[in-house]
Protein backbone atom coordinates (compact mmCIF):
# COMPACT_ATOMS: atom_id res chain seq x y z
CA UNK A 1 0.00 0.00 0.00
CA UNK A 2 1.65 3.41 -0.61
CA UNK A 3 1.73 6.60 1.33
CA UNK A 4 -0.97 7.91 -0.30
CA UNK A 5 -3.21 5.30 -0.69
CA UNK A 6 -2.48 4.49 3.36
CA UNK A 7 -3.09 8.30 3.84
CA UNK A 8 -6.60 8.17 2.00
CA UNK A 9 -7.58 4.96 4.52
CA UNK A 10 -7.12 6.77 7.52
CA UNK A 11 -8.80 10.06 6.28
CA UNK A 12 -11.85 7.92 5.27
CA UNK A 13 -12.04 6.50 8.40
CA UNK A 14 -12.44 9.31 10.41
CA UNK A 15 -14.69 11.14 7.97
CA UNK A 16 -16.98 7.68 7.73
CA UNK A 17 -17.28 8.14 11.78
CA UNK A 18 -17.92 11.40 11.22
CA UNK A 19 -20.54 10.85 8.78
CA UNK A 20 -22.81 8.54 11.61
CA UNK A 21 -23.24 10.93 14.04
CA UNK A 22 -27.05 10.53 14.22
CA UNK A 23 -28.05 14.02 14.66
CA UNK A 24 -26.19 14.81 10.85
CA UNK A 25 -28.46 13.44 8.03
CA UNK A 26 -27.67 14.27 4.23
CA UNK A 27 -27.07 12.78 1.12
CA UNK A 28 -23.62 11.76 0.07
CA UNK A 29 -24.59 11.38 -3.78
CA UNK A 30 -21.78 12.65 -5.68
CA UNK A 31 -22.15 15.12 -8.26
CA UNK A 32 -23.84 14.44 -11.26
CA UNK A 33 -22.61 13.21 -14.01
CA UNK A 34 -18.73 13.06 -11.49
CA UNK A 35 -16.25 11.19 -13.51
CA UNK A 36 -12.72 10.55 -11.98
CA UNK A 37 -11.41 13.74 -12.89
CA UNK A 38 -10.61 16.15 -10.29
CA UNK A 39 -13.24 18.79 -10.89
CA UNK A 40 -13.11 20.23 -7.52
CA UNK A 41 -9.46 20.78 -7.41
CA UNK A 42 -9.34 22.43 -10.78
CA UNK A 43 -12.82 24.42 -9.98
CA UNK A 44 -12.37 25.27 -6.21
CA UNK A 45 -8.76 26.02 -6.26
CA UNK A 46 -9.29 29.21 -7.75
CA UNK A 47 -9.66 32.18 -5.20
CA UNK A 48 -12.51 33.84 -7.31
CA UNK A 49 -14.43 30.34 -7.67
CA UNK A 50 -14.21 30.07 -4.17
CA UNK A 51 -15.59 33.42 -3.03
CA UNK A 52 -18.36 33.15 -5.66
CA UNK A 53 -19.21 29.40 -4.09
CA UNK A 54 -19.46 31.41 -0.62
CA UNK A 55 -21.80 34.11 -1.95
CA UNK A 56 -24.37 31.65 -4.21
CA UNK A 57 -24.26 29.51 -1.37
CA UNK A 58 -24.20 31.71 1.39
CA UNK A 59 -21.54 30.28 3.54
CA UNK A 60 -20.44 31.54 6.66
CA UNK A 61 -16.19 31.56 6.59
CA UNK A 62 -16.35 29.03 8.83
CA UNK A 63 -17.48 26.61 6.25
CA UNK A 64 -15.45 28.50 3.30
CA UNK A 65 -11.80 27.78 5.42
CA UNK A 66 -13.14 24.17 5.58
CA UNK A 67 -13.85 23.83 1.87
CA UNK A 68 -10.67 25.49 0.55
CA UNK A 69 -8.47 23.42 3.50
CA UNK A 70 -9.97 20.09 2.03
CA UNK A 71 -9.02 21.18 -1.32
CA UNK A 72 -6.13 22.05 -0.62
CA UNK A 73 -5.29 18.26 0.63
CA UNK A 74 -6.72 17.22 -1.60
CA UNK A 75 -4.16 19.15 -4.93
CA UNK A 76 -1.35 18.37 -2.44
CA UNK A 77 -3.05 14.23 -2.77
CA UNK A 78 -2.92 15.01 -6.51
CA UNK A 79 0.46 16.37 -6.67
CA UNK A 80 2.35 13.63 -5.09
CA UNK A 81 0.32 11.45 -6.72
CA UNK A 82 1.85 12.98 -10.16
CA UNK A 83 5.18 13.19 -8.51
CA UNK A 84 5.33 9.16 -8.53
CA UNK A 85 3.50 8.75 -11.89
CA UNK A 86 5.99 11.34 -13.52
CA UNK A 87 9.15 9.51 -12.17
CA UNK A 88 8.11 6.09 -14.40
CA UNK A 89 6.78 8.09 -17.42
CA UNK A 90 10.15 9.85 -17.20
CA UNK A 91 11.92 6.43 -16.93
CA UNK A 92 14.21 6.44 -20.49
CA UNK A 93 14.70 2.27 -20.20
CA UNK A 94 11.08 0.68 -20.40
CA UNK A 95 8.91 1.17 -23.25
CA UNK A 96 5.56 3.09 -23.42
CA UNK A 97 3.66 -0.50 -22.71
CA UNK A 98 6.32 -0.97 -19.98
CA UNK A 99 5.00 2.68 -18.68
CA UNK A 100 1.42 2.14 -18.97
CA UNK A 101 1.66 -1.00 -17.06
CA UNK A 102 3.25 0.17 -14.33
CA UNK A 103 1.25 3.27 -13.80
CA UNK A 104 -1.91 1.09 -14.10
CA UNK A 105 -0.11 -1.74 -11.33
CA UNK A 106 0.21 1.66 -8.81
CA UNK A 107 -3.55 2.72 -9.43
CA UNK A 108 -3.20 5.68 -10.53
CA UNK A 109 -6.28 6.27 -11.47
CA UNK A 110 -8.06 4.66 -8.95
CA UNK A 111 -6.63 7.24 -6.04
CA UNK A 112 -7.37 10.01 -8.10
CA UNK A 113 -10.91 8.83 -7.74
CA UNK A 114 -10.74 7.80 -4.59
CA UNK A 115 -9.45 11.52 -3.90
CA UNK A 116 -12.01 13.43 -5.36
CA UNK A 117 -14.32 11.43 -3.55
CA UNK A 118 -13.01 11.43 -0.43
CA UNK A 119 -12.88 15.72 -0.63
CA UNK A 120 -16.39 15.48 -1.81
CA UNK A 121 -17.71 13.66 1.51
CA UNK A 122 -15.65 16.11 3.77
CA UNK A 123 -17.17 19.15 1.94
CA UNK A 124 -20.47 17.91 1.61
CA UNK A 125 -20.11 16.85 6.13
CA UNK A 126 -19.57 20.51 6.25
CA UNK A 127 -22.12 21.39 4.13
CA UNK A 128 -24.68 19.73 6.04
CA UNK A 129 -28.69 20.73 3.99
CA UNK A 130 -27.11 22.36 0.97
CA UNK A 131 -25.54 19.38 -0.60
CA UNK A 132 -27.72 19.64 -3.10
CA UNK A 133 -27.53 22.89 -3.66
CA UNK A 134 -23.51 22.64 -4.07
CA UNK A 135 -23.96 19.31 -6.55
CA UNK A 136 -25.98 21.65 -8.99
CA UNK A 137 -23.40 24.80 -8.65
CA UNK A 138 -20.34 22.81 -9.20
CA UNK A 139 -22.23 20.98 -12.06
CA UNK A 140 -23.17 24.58 -13.17
CA UNK A 141 -19.51 25.76 -12.82
CA UNK A 142 -18.26 22.67 -14.87
CA UNK A 143 -20.67 23.56 -17.55
CA UNK A 144 -19.06 26.68 -18.09
CA UNK A 145 -15.81 25.65 -18.21
CA UNK A 146 -16.66 23.06 -20.61
CA UNK A 147 -18.66 25.57 -22.84
CA UNK A 148 -15.42 27.85 -22.71
CA UNK A 149 -12.47 25.58 -22.97
CA UNK A 150 -14.28 22.51 -24.80
CA UNK A 151 -13.96 21.27 -27.91
CA UNK A 152 -17.27 23.09 -28.85
CA UNK A 153 -15.95 26.31 -28.22
CA UNK A 154 -11.77 25.99 -29.41
CA UNK A 155 -11.73 28.62 -32.47
CA UNK A 156 -8.08 28.43 -34.24
CA UNK A 157 -6.06 31.21 -35.06
CA UNK A 158 -6.40 32.63 -38.85
CA UNK A 159 -3.24 34.51 -39.19
CA UNK A 160 -0.34 32.80 -36.78
CA UNK A 161 -0.01 29.53 -34.34
CA UNK A 162 -1.35 31.67 -31.29
CA UNK A 163 -3.56 29.67 -28.62
CA UNK A 164 -4.87 30.13 -25.41
CA UNK A 165 -4.11 27.05 -23.36
CA UNK A 166 -3.71 26.12 -19.50
CA UNK A 167 -0.54 26.77 -17.83
CA UNK A 168 0.91 24.85 -15.09
CA UNK A 169 4.44 25.25 -13.32
CA UNK A 170 7.33 22.84 -12.63
CA UNK A 171 11.15 23.30 -10.86
CA UNK A 172 13.39 23.15 -13.88
CA UNK A 173 16.80 21.91 -13.19
CA UNK A 174 18.52 23.69 -12.56
CA UNK A 175 16.31 25.74 -10.50
CA UNK A 176 16.96 28.91 -11.91
CA UNK A 177 16.82 28.10 -15.61
CA UNK A 178 14.45 30.64 -17.61
CA UNK A 179 12.46 27.69 -19.39
CA UNK A 180 9.21 26.19 -20.34
CA UNK A 181 8.04 22.58 -21.20
CA UNK A 182 6.00 21.43 -23.74
CA UNK A 183 4.91 17.80 -24.44
CA UNK A 184 7.10 17.35 -27.56
CA UNK A 185 10.22 15.03 -26.44
CA UNK A 186 11.66 15.87 -29.60
CA UNK A 187 12.02 19.70 -29.13
CA UNK A 188 13.54 19.15 -25.90
CA UNK A 189 16.22 16.87 -27.36
CA UNK A 190 16.81 19.33 -30.18
CA UNK A 191 17.23 22.52 -28.18
CA UNK A 192 19.77 20.35 -25.64
CA UNK A 193 21.76 18.99 -28.33
CA UNK A 194 21.00 15.31 -27.68
CA UNK A 195 19.27 14.31 -30.85
CA UNK A 196 18.05 16.07 -34.18
CA UNK A 197 15.01 13.99 -35.73
CA UNK A 198 13.41 15.04 -39.52
CA UNK A 199 12.25 18.27 -38.82
CA UNK A 200 13.82 19.17 -35.41
CA UNK A 201 17.23 20.23 -37.36
CA UNK A 202 17.74 23.27 -35.22
CA UNK A 203 18.64 24.19 -31.51
CA UNK A 204 16.84 27.31 -30.69
CA UNK A 205 13.12 26.36 -30.43
CA UNK A 206 11.03 28.81 -28.44
CA UNK A 207 7.43 30.28 -27.60
CA UNK A 208 6.40 33.71 -26.65
CA UNK A 209 3.94 33.94 -23.77
CA UNK A 210 1.20 36.72 -22.79
CA UNK A 211 -0.88 37.53 -19.83
CA UNK A 212 -2.91 40.19 -18.72
CA UNK A 213 -1.31 43.08 -20.42
CA UNK A 214 2.49 41.38 -19.90
CA UNK A 215 4.71 39.20 -22.27
CA UNK A 216 7.97 37.37 -21.97
CA UNK A 217 9.37 36.25 -25.59
CA UNK A 218 11.91 33.53 -27.00
CA UNK A 219 11.46 31.37 -23.71
CA UNK A 220 13.54 28.21 -24.83
CA UNK A 221 11.54 24.66 -24.79
CA UNK A 222 13.88 22.59 -22.06
CA UNK A 223 11.87 20.05 -21.03
CA UNK A 224 9.06 17.95 -21.53
CA UNK A 225 5.05 17.81 -20.89
CA UNK A 226 3.16 18.56 -19.28
CA UNK A 227 0.93 15.16 -19.41
CA UNK A 228 2.35 13.76 -22.52
CA UNK A 229 5.57 13.54 -24.47
CA UNK A 230 4.45 13.10 -28.17
CA UNK A 231 1.10 15.77 -28.78
CA UNK A 232 3.01 18.34 -30.94
CA UNK A 233 -0.55 20.04 -30.89
CA UNK A 234 0.71 23.40 -32.43
CA UNK A 235 1.24 21.25 -35.68
CA UNK A 236 -1.13 20.45 -38.28
CA UNK A 237 -1.97 16.63 -38.78
CA UNK A 238 -0.13 17.16 -42.50
CA UNK A 239 2.46 19.71 -41.33
CA UNK A 240 5.62 19.03 -43.31
CA UNK A 241 8.46 18.38 -42.16
CA UNK A 242 6.66 17.48 -38.88
CA UNK A 243 3.14 16.14 -38.13
CA UNK A 244 1.14 16.08 -35.16
CA UNK A 245 2.39 12.96 -34.00
CA UNK A 246 -0.39 11.41 -31.76
CA UNK A 247 -4.12 12.88 -31.60
CA UNK A 248 -4.63 13.93 -35.29
CA UNK A 249 -7.72 13.75 -34.69
CA UNK A 250 -8.09 16.90 -32.84
CA UNK A 251 -7.93 20.69 -34.08
CA UNK A 252 -4.29 22.07 -34.68
CA UNK A 253 -3.91 24.09 -31.71
CA UNK A 254 -5.85 21.89 -28.83
CA UNK A 255 -2.92 20.07 -26.58
CA UNK A 256 -5.01 16.46 -26.16
CA UNK A 257 -4.78 16.93 -22.22
CA UNK A 258 -7.47 19.85 -22.52
CA UNK A 259 -9.80 17.45 -24.71
CA UNK A 260 -9.63 14.59 -22.65
CA UNK A 261 -9.71 16.88 -19.52
CA UNK A 262 -13.14 18.96 -20.65
CA UNK A 263 -14.37 15.70 -22.97
CA UNK A 264 -13.27 12.92 -22.29
CA UNK A 265 -11.32 12.59 -25.04
CA UNK A 266 -8.87 9.23 -25.26
CA UNK A 267 -11.16 8.35 -22.15
CA UNK A 268 -10.69 11.35 -19.62
CA UNK A 269 -6.81 9.86 -20.56
CA UNK A 270 -2.80 10.98 -21.45
CA UNK A 271 -1.05 8.78 -24.02
CA UNK A 272 0.67 6.74 -20.47
CA UNK A 273 -2.96 5.92 -19.36
CA UNK A 274 -2.97 8.44 -16.13
CA UNK A 275 -6.62 10.14 -15.67
CA UNK A 276 -5.26 13.78 -16.56
CA UNK A 277 -5.71 15.88 -13.66
CA UNK A 278 -6.26 19.18 -15.20
CA UNK A 279 -5.86 20.43 -18.95
CA UNK A 280 -2.40 21.99 -19.18
CA UNK A 281 -0.79 22.78 -22.22
CA UNK A 282 2.35 24.30 -20.77
CA UNK A 283 4.37 24.22 -18.04
CA UNK A 284 5.98 27.02 -16.53
CA UNK A 285 9.48 27.86 -15.01
CA UNK A 286 8.50 29.96 -12.03
CA UNK A 287 10.55 32.62 -12.64
CA UNK A 288 9.00 32.49 -16.07
CA UNK A 289 5.72 32.91 -14.61
CA UNK A 290 6.78 35.45 -12.29
CA UNK A 291 7.71 37.30 -14.96
CA UNK A 292 3.48 37.38 -16.55
CA UNK A 293 2.82 38.40 -12.96
CA UNK A 294 1.41 35.24 -12.00
CA UNK A 295 1.73 33.64 -8.36
CA UNK A 296 4.05 31.10 -7.54
CA UNK A 297 2.68 27.71 -8.46
CA UNK A 298 -0.64 29.38 -9.88
CA UNK A 299 -2.24 28.15 -13.24
CA UNK A 300 -3.87 30.49 -15.37
CA UNK A 301 -4.42 30.54 -19.17
CA UNK A 302 -2.78 32.14 -20.81
CA UNK A 303 -1.46 33.32 -24.45
CA UNK A 304 1.28 31.41 -26.32
CA UNK A 305 3.13 31.75 -29.55
CA UNK A 306 4.07 28.64 -31.07
CA UNK A 307 5.80 30.39 -34.21
CA UNK A 308 9.29 29.14 -33.21
CA UNK A 309 8.44 25.94 -31.68
CA UNK A 310 6.76 25.09 -34.97
CA UNK A 311 9.93 25.51 -36.88
CA UNK A 312 7.76 27.08 -39.34
CA UNK A 313 6.56 30.60 -40.66
CA UNK A 314 9.13 33.53 -40.83
CA UNK A 315 7.60 37.31 -40.68
CA UNK A 316 4.55 36.58 -38.23
CA UNK A 317 4.05 39.20 -36.58
CA UNK A 318 2.22 39.62 -32.77
CA UNK A 319 0.86 42.57 -31.34
CA UNK A 320 0.34 42.40 -27.41
CA UNK A 321 -2.26 44.89 -26.11
CA UNK A 322 -4.06 44.91 -22.88
CA UNK A 323 -8.00 43.80 -22.51
CA UNK A 324 -8.83 46.85 -20.95
CA UNK A 325 -6.46 50.37 -21.06
CA UNK A 326 -6.97 49.97 -16.98
CA UNK A 327 -5.20 47.10 -16.37
CA UNK A 328 -2.05 48.59 -17.30
CA UNK A 329 -3.27 52.52 -17.18
CA UNK A 330 -4.47 55.17 -14.95
CA UNK A 331 -5.29 57.33 -18.05
CA UNK A 332 -6.90 57.25 -21.70
CA UNK A 333 -3.45 56.55 -22.68
CA UNK A 334 -1.67 53.08 -22.97
CA UNK A 335 1.44 50.75 -24.69
CA UNK A 336 0.97 48.83 -27.18
CA UNK A 337 3.78 46.20 -28.26
CA UNK A 338 4.20 44.42 -31.47
CA UNK A 339 6.92 41.59 -32.35
CA UNK A 340 7.99 39.88 -35.05
CA UNK A 341 9.93 36.41 -36.15
CA UNK A 342 13.50 36.67 -38.21
CA UNK A 343 14.45 33.36 -39.17
CA UNK A 344 16.10 33.85 -42.69
CA UNK A 345 16.75 37.89 -42.18
CA UNK A 346 16.44 40.44 -39.71
CA UNK A 347 13.77 42.75 -38.98
CA UNK A 348 14.47 46.26 -40.73
CA UNK A 349 11.22 47.60 -39.68
CA UNK A 350 6.94 47.47 -38.61
CA UNK A 351 3.79 48.73 -40.13
CA UNK A 352 1.31 49.35 -37.07
CA UNK A 353 -2.53 50.12 -37.58
CA UNK A 354 -5.31 50.90 -35.82
CA UNK A 355 -9.40 51.28 -36.30
CA UNK A 356 -12.34 51.68 -33.38
CA UNK A 357 -15.16 49.62 -33.34
CA UNK A 358 -17.11 49.33 -36.47
CA UNK A 359 -14.35 51.35 -38.46
CA UNK A 360 -11.76 51.08 -41.00
CA UNK A 361 -7.96 50.27 -40.37
CA UNK A 362 -5.90 53.65 -40.54
CA UNK A 363 -2.12 53.68 -40.08
CA UNK A 364 -0.40 54.45 -37.14
CA UNK A 365 3.14 53.43 -37.17
CA UNK A 366 4.53 52.77 -40.71
CA UNK A 367 8.18 51.45 -41.20
CA UNK A 368 9.05 52.22 -37.58
CA UNK A 369 11.83 50.42 -36.27
CA UNK A 370 10.19 50.72 -32.39
CA UNK A 371 8.86 47.47 -31.02
CA UNK A 372 6.17 49.75 -28.86
CA UNK A 373 4.51 52.86 -28.66
CA UNK A 374 2.19 54.77 -26.70
CA UNK A 375 -1.63 54.85 -27.65
CA UNK A 376 -4.04 57.66 -26.59
CA UNK A 377 -7.09 56.62 -26.86
CA UNK A 378 -10.55 58.27 -25.70
CA UNK A 379 -12.80 56.82 -22.87
CA UNK A 380 -15.70 54.62 -23.89
CA UNK A 381 -14.12 53.35 -27.33
CA UNK A 382 -13.12 49.72 -28.13
CA UNK A 383 -9.32 49.41 -30.36
CA UNK A 384 -8.01 46.96 -32.31
CA UNK A 385 -4.41 47.05 -33.79
CA UNK A 386 -2.48 44.85 -35.83
CA UNK A 387 0.98 44.79 -37.21
CA UNK A 388 3.57 43.64 -40.25
CA UNK A 389 6.74 43.22 -40.44
CA UNK A 390 9.59 43.48 -43.00
CA UNK A 391 13.20 42.14 -43.52
CA UNK A 392 16.47 43.35 -44.60
CA UNK A 393 16.05 41.21 -47.68
CA UNK A 394 13.05 42.98 -48.60
CA UNK A 395 9.81 40.11 -47.39
CA UNK A 396 6.68 42.03 -46.38
CA UNK A 397 5.03 39.74 -43.91
CA UNK A 398 1.07 39.04 -43.36
CA UNK A 399 -0.83 41.52 -40.88
CA UNK A 400 -1.22 40.14 -37.57
CA UNK A 401 -4.47 38.93 -35.65
CA UNK A 402 -5.76 42.30 -34.57
CA UNK A 403 -6.05 42.62 -30.77
CA UNK A 404 -8.87 44.74 -28.92
CA UNK A 405 -8.05 46.96 -26.13
CA UNK A 406 -11.11 48.61 -24.04
CA UNK A 407 -10.87 51.92 -22.91
CA UNK A 408 -13.63 52.27 -20.13
CA UNK A 409 -15.70 54.69 -19.23
CA UNK A 410 -14.93 57.26 -16.13
CA UNK A 411 -17.18 55.96 -13.01
CA UNK A 412 -19.12 59.48 -13.66
CA UNK A 413 -20.73 58.60 -16.78
CA UNK A 414 -23.94 56.85 -17.99
CA UNK A 415 -25.52 57.13 -14.74
CA UNK A 416 -29.17 56.83 -15.08
CA UNK A 417 -29.95 57.87 -11.51
CA UNK A 418 -28.80 57.32 -7.84
CA UNK A 419 -29.25 57.37 -4.26
CA UNK A 420 -26.45 58.26 -2.67
CA UNK A 421 -23.34 57.23 -4.37
CA UNK A 422 -22.61 61.36 -4.01
CA UNK A 423 -19.04 61.43 -3.25
CA UNK A 424 -16.38 61.62 -5.54
CA UNK A 425 -12.69 62.37 -5.38
CA UNK A 426 -10.04 63.85 -7.71
CA UNK A 427 -6.30 63.63 -6.98
CA UNK A 428 -3.78 63.88 -9.77
CA UNK A 429 -1.42 61.70 -7.57
CA UNK A 430 -3.93 58.93 -7.10
CA UNK A 431 -3.90 55.80 -8.65
CA UNK A 432 -7.38 55.99 -9.93
CA UNK A 433 -8.75 55.73 -13.10
CA UNK A 434 -8.36 59.32 -15.01
CA UNK A 435 -7.15 60.51 -11.27
CA UNK A 436 -10.74 59.97 -9.63
CA UNK A 437 -13.55 57.70 -8.47
CA UNK A 438 -17.18 58.18 -7.23
CA UNK A 439 -17.79 56.41 -4.41
CA UNK A 440 -20.23 55.83 -1.69
CA UNK A 441 -20.08 55.11 2.13
CA UNK A 442 -23.42 53.95 3.68
CA UNK A 443 -25.63 50.63 3.18
CA UNK A 444 -28.35 50.67 1.41
CA UNK A 445 -26.93 53.26 -1.27
CA UNK A 446 -27.49 52.74 -5.08
CA UNK A 447 -26.57 53.84 -8.35
CA UNK A 448 -27.80 53.18 -11.86
CA UNK A 449 -25.99 53.32 -15.23
CA UNK A 450 -27.88 52.84 -18.78
CA UNK A 451 -25.68 51.96 -21.50
CA UNK A 452 -25.70 50.11 -25.24
CA UNK A 453 -23.44 47.20 -25.32
CA UNK A 454 -23.33 43.87 -25.58
CA UNK A 455 -20.28 43.48 -23.00
CA UNK A 456 -19.69 45.04 -19.71
CA UNK A 457 -16.59 45.53 -17.07
CA UNK A 458 -17.04 47.08 -13.78
CA UNK A 459 -13.40 48.68 -12.30
CA UNK A 460 -13.45 49.24 -8.97
CA UNK A 461 -11.02 49.25 -5.94
CA UNK A 462 -10.17 46.45 -3.74
CA UNK A 463 -8.90 47.15 -0.17
CA UNK A 464 -9.88 46.26 3.30
CA UNK A 465 -12.11 49.00 3.97
CA UNK A 466 -14.15 48.05 0.94
CA UNK A 467 -17.78 46.50 0.81
CA UNK A 468 -19.86 44.46 -0.67
CA UNK A 469 -22.56 45.14 -3.26
CA UNK A 470 -25.35 43.52 -4.86
CA UNK A 471 -25.17 43.69 -8.40
CA UNK A 472 -28.64 44.05 -10.45
CA UNK A 473 -28.80 43.80 -14.48
CA UNK A 474 -31.82 45.28 -16.10
CA UNK A 475 -33.85 45.33 -13.24
CA UNK A 476 -32.45 41.09 -12.22
CA UNK A 477 -30.34 40.58 -9.99
CA UNK A 478 -27.24 38.33 -10.89
CA UNK A 479 -24.82 38.51 -7.62
CA UNK A 480 -23.24 39.63 -4.35
CA UNK A 481 -19.49 40.70 -5.40
CA UNK A 482 -17.07 41.58 -2.25
CA UNK A 483 -14.11 44.22 -3.17
CA UNK A 484 -12.34 43.75 0.33
CA UNK A 485 -8.13 42.65 -0.32
CA UNK A 486 -5.96 43.01 2.83
CA UNK A 487 -3.97 44.31 0.11
CA UNK A 488 -4.77 47.72 -2.07
CA UNK A 489 -5.56 47.10 -5.73
CA UNK A 490 -6.45 49.42 -7.71
CA UNK A 491 -8.67 49.55 -11.30
CA UNK A 492 -10.12 45.72 -10.92
CA UNK A 493 -12.83 44.41 -12.69
CA UNK A 494 -15.00 43.29 -10.30
CA UNK A 495 -17.99 42.03 -12.45
CA UNK A 496 -18.65 41.62 -15.84
CA UNK A 497 -21.21 40.34 -17.91
CA UNK A 498 -21.46 39.12 -21.61
CA UNK A 499 -24.78 39.28 -23.83
CA UNK A 500 -25.64 37.39 -27.67
CA UNK A 501 -25.90 40.99 -29.09
CA UNK A 502 -25.82 44.34 -28.55
CA UNK A 503 -28.64 46.18 -26.58
CA UNK A 504 -29.60 48.70 -24.31
CA UNK A 505 -29.23 47.53 -20.55
CA UNK A 506 -28.93 48.81 -17.12
CA UNK A 507 -26.39 48.04 -14.34
CA UNK A 508 -27.93 48.46 -10.43
CA UNK A 509 -24.59 48.64 -7.78
CA UNK A 510 -26.14 48.50 -3.72
CA UNK A 511 -23.39 49.23 -1.35
CA UNK A 512 -24.09 46.53 0.92
CA UNK A 513 -21.69 49.01 3.98
CA UNK A 514 -20.03 45.86 5.80
CA UNK A 515 -16.71 47.78 5.29
CA UNK A 516 -18.39 51.16 4.57
CA UNK A 517 -16.89 52.21 1.37
CA UNK A 518 -17.85 50.88 -2.11
CA UNK A 519 -16.02 52.71 -4.95
CA UNK A 520 -17.07 52.79 -8.98
CA UNK A 521 -13.80 53.58 -10.89
CA UNK A 522 -15.12 53.18 -14.90
CA UNK A 523 -17.48 51.08 -16.73
CA UNK A 524 -16.04 49.26 -19.83
CA UNK A 525 -18.39 48.92 -22.79
CA UNK A 526 -17.83 46.67 -26.27
CA UNK A 527 -20.59 48.09 -28.50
Amino acid sequence: MSKIEKRITIRNLLCLLALIVPIISFSLTSTAGASQKPRLAYLLSNTENLQKLQTDLNLTDSQKDAIESIVKEEAGGLRELDKDANAIVGAKSQSLTEKRNQINAMGFNRQVETLESEALTQIKYHLQNQTAEFDKWIDEQWAKEVAEHGLAAFKASSSSLSYRVFATQYHPNPPSTYEVALPDKYIKFANLGWEHRSGYERNDYTVDLSFSGKSVSRVKILDVGPWNQDDNYWNGAGAQPRPRRLFAGLPQGMPESQAAFFNDYNGGKDQFGRTVLNPAGIDLAPNVASDLGIGYLQNQWIDVSYDRAAGIQDLVTTVITPFLSTDISKSTKFKVKWSATAMNSPISSYDVQYKMAGGSWKNWRMNTTARSANFVGRAGRVYYFRARARNQAGKLGQYSRAKRTIVPYDGNKLILRKTGFTNTLRNPSSRFYQNSIRYSTRAGEQIVYQFVGKRLYLVSTKAQRRSKAKIFVDAHYIKTIDTYSRKSLYRQVVFKKAWAKRGTHTLRIVNIGNKRQFDIDGLGVVR
